[in-house]
């Protein structure tokens, strides 16, 4: 299996389907997040964040957001460990 990951659709086919209506009930997005020790902004700019504080800011930015539109973050935590498999460094 070939994974592709994106910012914006490119594909007609999938941005057709994305303007589809949506299924009865509510809608769940899994992120699973690997920050940097130090964030890196596109501009450049210097900062003295961690990739996980500068994320916090934005999360709390989109949180109410979507609580605008109805939306709601339910849970956010840290993995600690695997029940199954391995990996040279945890998400």
């Amino acid at each position: 299996m070939e994974v592709i990951n994106q910012i914006y659709p490119s594909d007609p086919e999938q941005i057709e389907q994305m303007m589809m209506p949506g299924p009865e009930g509510p809608i769940v997005m899994v992120n699973l997040l690997k920050f940097r020790s130090q964030a890196v902004y596109p501009d450049g700019r210097a900062t003295g964040l961690t990739g996980q504080e500068a994320y916090r800011i934005y999360a709390e930015a989109v949180s109410e957001l979507l609580g605008q539109f109805g939306g709601k973050i339910t849970f956010s935590g840290n993995i600690t460990h695997l029940t199954l498999g391995k990996v040279d460094d945890l998400w």
